[in-house]
Order: structure tokens, then C-alpha cells, then sequence
């Protein structure tokens, strides 16, 4: 039989699922993507973190998310037929589907351990494995686990992986070379010690096998693990994280870096075809067909080869790389708008975030910040006291004049011509010319003054680090402190004043504090996260949001005395957000995170008044498209929903939708990369109604 998995570890939370978030960039997301398998030919699933699953039907050249009611991070799966798998993730997060993983319930495991491995012999016996040795087993197809761990004192190592190629017959491997063999079901261990290297993934076949891991270490097996003979790999050094099969003869090993070692002779060569540039660390691969196989990794990544690992198409569509982050983004209007981040990225959209362009930038410095000071003007700052600026909606960038040589954080719009900003070393600077000078409004400390916000062009507030909190009444030519209680050592990252009585900071330690009387004082409310927390937005009174690490983002509908996390399918760090119209929502972040709502700072009785009076399905758009676009429909009430797409000849070629969804407008991305110019024909069904729209290709 076939155990895939690879690990690594993040935080589950509740969450609410009322407002929908979707990703607009990475396409089709920025996960990182722990684990791959196919089914069959056609089928295929794979996990990543945040509950983020996503299903192939035709061998991996299309993916659509599943929708899911869990944010554990996902690190397992493993699929016993066409409708029975499992997959395993954080905190003991063990989940079963029967229905090919259109849906999934989750199961209960003794004890709160991360789940790093999984390894199933049917739909009744399987083990999950994790850390300080723990294993765990089942017999009933998950309804109940008996611990099996091993035995100290080598049980202190994580286990990483696992693979059962019966009941009671299987190994586990971890760290410094260890492998552990089971012929009883787990009550005993034979441990084999094959060098030092911490060994993260198999592949069995029968009695056939092989294990992977760090230094470039490559082990096999002809008789279920007893022994061990080392294979020769092409390049030394290289952590090893996935090994698969697509028949006797074709396999391809993948790792960190974009590593990607393939054989066409079972193993008795080993051939160095890793990409060039880097796709980023690969975590996992899995074969389709003898020739079709594809590989995930880190922030989403997905490739695909057609000759057994020979030549590789990256599916990810990105105008970000997976190590740059996104740290502001702003919209002159509902459809253009522009995000800046490291190393003086730009990104643009004219859309409405349906895709994303690059833009020459022409510094290379951090930007932390954009601001439209109208509808053509935009300014960026950064590092180095770097300004840039846009006259022309974003299209083309200009360098504008120095402010100073330190660190600039956040801007402050005063008018079409005027913006403050703050800056490191207590610094404030001002613009009265639309960014082509600036001057110095004098120093308020050493502290990085990481937001700013001005009321009018004399009111305003500054906060950062050591829990500063600065006002202003003459437009930043004098500033007073008002930091009482707030809580000694807090970094505050941001900070929104609703007039010049009600307003909110939050920042490190999953911090939000509210004052009602101009910051005189400071309450601190109870946000339910110790997440670091970025930047918050308060519609009004009432409803806000924050966004922050792992992906949070916090909404509250009673002035901040309570918080929920809300459903976002993200892992990555994010940095800001842009709400206008009461209704859409941007927030970006690392790993280029751009994600996108459209019922943002709805308050739950207007959700009610917006809910469709009837089905729609909306023509797409982009219309022509390559190769993505995007499909909007809406339910007037909850619906099992199936949204696919055929080609000319009455060809499924992707299911986009297959899921329960609720009452509301939704979207769909449809990736078409691996598709010919051409029309295509996308249909909706849910109960009764069936609508379907034809769209065009042109590549």
C-alpha cells in the first residue's frame, strides 16, 4: 500500500464562517501544501494548513477547495478506496470522509499532540502518528485510539511517518537515522539505526520500500523494512521530504530548495531534475499515472509533469515570490487598486483583485506602506527613508524625495497634496507636495512609530513601540503622550480613531485596547488570540476587524467587548486591510497573501437583507480570459452546490464547486493554465436549478 505525509505545525482555533474570504493571490492559494495523493488516474486530494483542502477530478491539471468548518493545519492524508479517506493535522485533528473528501467529520484522538503521520490498512484498522513517540490506533475506522507509542528511551523522537503494509506490520521513522518496525500491531518496536539523518517520508509497495530524509539520504528496502541498502543520490546536501512511485521503474524524490530527484530504473539511479530558477521548498508527490505525477510545497506551490518528473509546470499562479510579503495595500476605487512589500514589490489590479500584475518598481527596498491621495496620486514609503510615487493610478513609479535614512512605517492622508508619516527613531515626517519633499516634524524618542492616523489636518495619533501612544492637535508640529493603561512592553502595530473620543490600538500578544475619552485612558478588551496583531479597522461603533498572525482575522460586533476569529484558509502572517463600501475587504501579507471579501462590515442582521431573493449564475470575468476568471453566483438560501466546467465536446475538465455553501453571492477562480484556447461551458447546479454560461480561452 502507499503512506504519504509530511509535517509541520501550526494553531487550531474556532472560527465563524458567516463572512467568506477567498484568495486573490497566490492563485489558487498561499499555503504551504504538507501532503499529496492520488486516487486513481483522475482523482486526487491534497492538504495544506489552515483546514485548506483541494480535490482534483482530472489528474491534477485542475484543484477546487473544499469547503470546510475546521482550521486545524493539515500534515496527513491517506485515501483507502474512492470514498473512504482520512487526514490527520494540529492538535490531535484526526478527520474521516465517505464521500471522496467532498466532506469530512472529524474524529476524536486521545491527547492534544500534533498528528504528523498517518497510515491506514483498511477502512477500519489505522495509526497516526506524532511527537515524543506517539502512535496511536484505531480499529473501528477512527471511533476510538489505543496509544501504541514506542518505548523510551528512544520514544522521545517524533515520529514523522508511518506505513502499514498490513494490520499489524509496519515501521516508523524519525530522527537520527531511527526506524522502528511492528509485526504485532504496535504493542512492540524493533528499532534499526541507519545513520544520523532525521528520515521524514516512505513509499511501500508490498514488501518494497523507501525511506527519505536529510543529507541527501535515500534508503530501500526489498523485504518490509528488515533491512536497509543506501542508494546513491545525485547531489549531497539536500533535505529530502517526499518520495513516490508510479510504477516499477519511474519514481521522483522531492525537497527543500525545489529539490527534485527522479529514476527511471526503480532506484538503481537516481537523476538531479530540480527546476531552475527554485519553485521553493516541495514538502510532497504523488503519482497519477506511470507519467503523470505532481508535487506541493511551501506557500501553495503545485507542479505537474506528464513524463514522470522529467519537465515540470508550475500551476501557482502568482504575481508575487513565496518569500516576499505584502505589507500595504490601498484602492483608489472599487477596482483599482495597489499593495506594495519586500524588496520594492508592486502589485496592481484594475479588476478588483480578479488578477494581479506586477509593476516595475524603481527601488529594492522593504515598502511598508501605499497610500492613493487621489484618484492618480499614490506614494509608497519604506526603508532607508525610501519614497516612491505614482501619477497615473499606479501604472508607472517615480522615486520621490528622501525622508530621512531611517525606517518608514505607516501614512496618514491630509489631503491630495498633504500626508504625514511615521517613521523609526520617534520620527515624523510631512508632505505638503504630494511626496516630492519632506520635512522632519522633530523626534518623539527612539521608538519605531509603526502607524499613524489623522483625524483632520490637525488632529491626529501615532503609536509603536514600548506602548507609546502619541496625540497631536497642530498637525504633528508638537505631540503628547497618552499611554495610560496600556499594558508595559506592548508593540503597537496600529491604531484607528472613530472621532476624537473613540479609538483602539492593537499589536503584540493579541493586544486591542479602547479608550472613550480622546486616550486620556485605555481599556484593555479581551481579543481571544495572543497572535500578534497588525492592523485594526472599526467600521463604526459597533462592528470592526483585525488582522494579524497565522492568518488571523478577529471581527467584532459590540465595540470590541467580544471577538471571533473568522474562517480565512490562511496560515501566513497578515499585515493590513482595506475595507470601503461597508461590503469589500482586501488584507495582505507573507508569502504575497492577498485575500478578498465581500460582506466585510455586514452586521448580521444586514447579511439577512442582503441575502439573493433567488438562484443566479453570473457570466464570468474576466470574458476572454487566460487563464484565470472568475464565476459569481448566488443561493437565496443554504445549498448542496456543484459548479463545473466542460469543454466543446461535453468534457468535464474541472469541478470547481462540490459542497454545501450558504445563503449569499459567492465566487469561484477557474484555472485554465493546463487548458487550450477554446470555449468552455461552466454550469451550475443546486436542487432544482441548472444554469449553465459558455466563456472563452484565448492564450
Amino acid at each position: 500500500m502507499r503512506s504519504i505525509f509530511i509535517a509541520l505545525c501550526w494553531l487550531s482555533a474556532t472560527v465563524l464562517h458567516a463572512q467568506t474570504w477567498t484568495w486573490q493571490n497566490p492563485l489558487p492559494h498561499g499555503n504551504s501544501s504538507n501532503d499529496i495523493r492520488f486516487i486513481d488516474a483522475n482523482k486526487g486530494i491534497y492538504v495544506a494548513y489552515s483546514g485548506y483542502i483541494a480535490l482534483t477530478s482530472n489528474g491534477g491539471q485542475t484543484w477546487s477547495q473544499v469547503t470546510t468548518t475546521f482550521d486545524a493545519d493539515l500534515f496527513g492524508v491517506q485515501f483507502i478506496d474512492d470514498t473512504t479517506g482520512f487526514i490527520c493535522g494540529s492538535d490531535g485533528f484526526v478527520a474521516k470522509t465517505t464521500n471522496g473528501g467532498t466532506t469530512w467529520q472529524p474524529l476524536t484522538v486521545t491527547g492534544t499532540t500534533d498528528l504528523y503521520g498517518i497510515s491506514f490498512v483498511s477502512s477500519t484498522v489505522g495509526y497516526v502518528s506524532g511527537p515524543g513517540g506517539n502512535i496511536f490506533k484505531t480499529t473501528d475506522g477512527g471511533t476510538s485510539w489505543t496509544q501504541v507509542g514506542i518505548a523510551a528511551p528512544v520514544g522521545t523522537t517524533a515520529i514523522w511517518e508511518l506505513a502499514f503494509s498490513s494490520a499489524t506490520t509496519g515501521i516508523a521513522i524519525g530522527a537520527s537515522g531511527r526506524v522502528f518496525r511492528t509485526t504485532d500491531g504496535g504493542t512492540s518496536w524493533t528499532l534499526t539505526t541507519i545513520g544520523t539523518a532525521l528520515f521524514y517520508s516512505s513509499y511501500f509497495e508490498g514488501s518494497k520500500g523507501y525511506i527519505v530524509g536529510g543529507a541527501s539520504s535515500i534508503q530501500y528496502t526489498t523485504d518490509g523494512g528488515i533491512t536497509w541498502t543506501p542508494q546513491t543520490a545525485p547531489v549531497t546536501g539536500r533535505t529530502l521530504r517526499g518520495v513516490a512511485f508510479g510504477d516499477a521503474n519511474n519514481g521522483v524524490i522531492v525537497g527543500l530548495g525545489g529539490t527534485i530527484f527522479r529514476t527511471t530504473n526503480g532506484g538503481t539511479t537516481w537523476i538531479d531534475a530540480t527546476p531552475s530558477p527554485s519553485v521553493g521548498d516541495l514538502y510532497w508527490v504523488s503519482f497519477a499515472t506511470p507519467t503523470t505525477v505532481c508535487a506541493v510545497g511551501l506557500g501553495g506551490t503545485v507542479l505537474r509533469s506528464t513524463d514522470a518528473g522529467a519537465t515540470w509546470t508550475n500551476q501557482t499562479i502568482s504575481a508575487t515570490t513565496s518569500a516576499q510579503t505584502l505589507f500595504g495595500v490601498d484602492f483608489i476605487d472599487t477596482t483599482l487598486g495597489v499593495a506594495v512589500g519586500s524588496t520594492g514589490r508592486i502589485v496592481r489590479t484594475t479588476n478588483a483583485g480578479t488578477t494581479w500584475d506586477s509593476i516595475a518598481s524603481p527601488v529594492t527596498n522593504l515598502l511598508y506602506d501605499v497610500k492613493a491621495l487621489n484618484d492618480d496620486n499614490l506614494i509608497a514609503i519604506g526603508t532607508l527613508g525610501t519614497t516612491i510615487r505614482s501619477t497615473d493610478k499606479g501604472a508607472t513609479w517615480a522615486t520621490g524625495g528622501a525622508a530621512g535614512t531611517g525606517t518608514l512605517y505607516a501614512i496618514a492622508r491630509v489631503s491630495d497634496l498633504t500626508a504625514l508619516v511615521s517613521a523609526s527613531n520617534g520620527t515624523v515626517f510631512r508632505t505638503t507636495n504630494s511626496g516630492a519633499t519632506w520635512s522632519p516634524l522633530g523626534s518623539l524618542g527612539t521608538m519605531a512609530l509603526w502607524d499613524i492616523q489623522m483625524l483632520d489636518a490637525n488632529i491626529g495619533y501615532t503609536v509603536g513601540g514600548t506602548a507609546s501612544v502619541f496625540f497631536t492637535t497642530n498637525g504633528g508640529a508638537n505631540w503628547t503622550a497618552r499611554n495610560t493603561g496600556i499594558t508595559a512592553g506592548t508593540i503597537l502595530y496600529s491604531v484607528q480613531f472613530l472621532n476624537q473620543t473613540v479609538g483602539y490600538v492593537a499589536g503584540t500578544s493579541g493586544r486591542i485596547f479602547k479608550t472613550t475619552n480622546g486616550g486620556t485612558s485605555w481599556t484593555l478588551l479581551t481579543s481571544g488570540t495572543t497572535a500578534t496583531l497588525r492592523k485594526i479597522y472599526m467600521q463604526d461603533e459597533n462592528i470592526g476587524l483585525v488582522v494579524g498572525a497565522s492568518g488571523t482575522i478577529l471581527r467584532t460586533d459590540d465595540g470590541g467587548t467580544t471577538w471571533r476569529r473568522l474562517q480565512t484558509y490562511c496560515q501566513n502572517e497578515l499585515q493590513d486591510l482595506k475595507v470601503f463600501s461597508g461590503m469589500t475587504g482586501y488584507v495582505v501579507g507573507a508569502r504575497g497573501s492577498i485575500l478578498k471579501t465581500t460582506n466585510a462590515m455586514l452586521s448580521a442582521a444586514e447579511r439577512e437583507l442582503h441575502v439573493p431573493k433567488g438562484f443566479a449564475l453570473e457570466q464570468n470575468y474576466p470574458n476572454p480570459f487566460n487563464p484565470t476568471t472568475v464565476i459569481r453566483y448566488q443561493l437565496p438560501a443554504a445549498s448542496a452546490v456543484k459548479l463545473e466546467v466542460y469543454d466543446v465536446l461535453g468534457r468535464k475538465v474541472a469541478t470547481l464547486v462540490n459542497a454545501r455553501q450558504s445563503a449569499g453571492v459567492h465566487e469561484a477562480t477557474f484555472n485554465a493554465m493546463n487548458l487550450s484556447s477554446g470555449i468552455y461551458f461552466y454550469r451550475l447546479q443546486t436542487g432544482e436549478f441548472v444554469a449553465t454560461k459558455k466563456m472563452l480561452l484565448v492564450k
